[in-house]
């Protein structure tokens, strides 16, 4: 069995250590040490990475009581390796853990919801609650789990056996045998956890609830911890001053500002459309009752391009409305009043190299054809 260093000294990050095995699998190796400093994946908290000898590891995982660190290369069991984990990526992650416990403690004290999902990635930690949360109560989570950051508190972590653990009220979302792993935060949480943390709280930096949705009756989360909330607060200060600066606004107006221009840009999309329904009305007065009418245009809008063929189809038994050019393709809509329109767009669609479909008398879609092979294509139609 592997000594587990991160559980004796989670802020080791070089070691000596021996191979034990070095297992070839199907498109990696799986190197065993005696003792390793790597967290494997678990709880929520993904594997290490870093180097063995020069060697990177691009994962962790434990099977088995067995960790294993995943390399494209082999090493003999036997050697002695010089180790090294990728600490800025690991204190990351011991930042995100131990502030999702804190969040996670003080929804379930001051609400009485359990966290029933937790996800961490390199992007952000989402944690899924049990219950409805308004905004209003996130930020009371918000503000009461900074308070444990800024108290500073000494993060424990301890195994108990099964007899000890009888006297703990402890949160834990699975059933667990033998000796349970415990990390407690004293007045904000105590949980069975097998995860890295931070020695004390006030390394975690702040804590930030960067948005949530209604999930599955309850409430997911996502959030961000110490450097990440730091790079996330950054950015967003950067973009809303860049806003400012475009609306010629204060910052603090910078949203009214938006909210008014969307609102502008609406009344002229709505005006604008009305003046391309009066230019298409009089683009489909130039032809005359026919059998069939074909015509290419530069219409972007698919909506304007349905009702251009609706305008036409009042001339004709049969009409086909293109907008493109050879070079990006064509959007098409079809109208066919004395043919079966499923048949034809499959038929069309093969010859043109197209896509879409419908029901009778009107399909829509578009080709990749040329406008040329399109225009020969319904010669047999007019």
């Amino acid at each position: 069995m592997t000594e587990k260093i991160y559980y004796s000294d989670g802020y080791v990050k070089e070691f000596s250590a021996v191979v034990v095995d070095c297992i070839e699998g199907k498109d990696c190796f799986y190197i065993e040490l005696d003792k390793t400093a790597f967290y494997p994946e678990g709880g929520g908290q993904p594997g290490d990475i870093g180097f063995i000898n020069n060697i990177e590891i691009f994962d962790t995982h434990e099977k088995n009581d067995r960790v294993l660190h995943y390399s494209k290369q082999k090493i003999e069991k036997g050697t002695k390796v010089k180790c090294s984990i990728n600490w800025e990526r690991r204190f990351d992650f011991m930042q995100q853990h131990t502030g999702e416990h804190i969040v996670s403690g003080v929804i379930h004290s001051i609400f009485g919801f359990n966290n029933v999902g937790f996800h961490m990635n390199n992007d952000s930690v989402v944690i899924d609650i049990d219950g409805p949360l308004s905004d209003s109560d996130l930020e009371k989570v918000e503000d009461v789990s900074n308070n444990a950051v800024f108290d500073n508190i000494i993060v424990k972590c301890e195994f108990f056996d099964k007899n000890t653990l009888e006297n703990i009220e402890y949160r834990s979302k699975k059933k667990i045998e033998g000796d349970i792993r415990i990390v407690s935060i004293e007045n904000y949480d105590i949980c069975a956890c097998c995860g890295v943390h931070t020695k004390t709280t006030g390394e975690i930096g702040i804590i930030k609830i960067i948005s949530s949705q209604n999930y599955k009756g309850g409430t997911r989360i996502t959030m961000l911890c110490g450097k990440r909330a730091l790079l996330d607060y950054r950015k967003k200060n950067r973009d809303i001053y860049k806003m400012s600066e475009m609306f010629s606004a204060k910052v603090e107006n910078v949203s009214l500002y938006a909210e008014n221009t969307l609102k502008n840009l609406e009344n002229e999309k709505s005006i604008n459309f009305g003046l391309y329904i009066d230019i298409l009305k009089n683009r489909a007065s130039n032809f005359d009752n026919n059998k069939f009418i074909i015509d290419f245009c530069d219409i972007e809008n698919s909506d304007l391009i349905r009702r251009y063929c609706t305008m036409l189809s009042e001339k004709c038994s049969m009409c086909c409305v293109f907008s493109g050019d050879d070079k990006k393709g064509y959007k098409y809509v079809v109208y066919g009043k004395d043919i079966d329109m499923k048949i034809f767009a499959k038929e069309m669609n093969t010859a043109l190299c197209g896509k879409g479909g419908g029901k009778n008398p009107m399909i829509q879609g578009s080709v990749s054809e040329k406008r040329e092979n399109i225009e020969n294509f319904f010669e047999k139609y007019k």
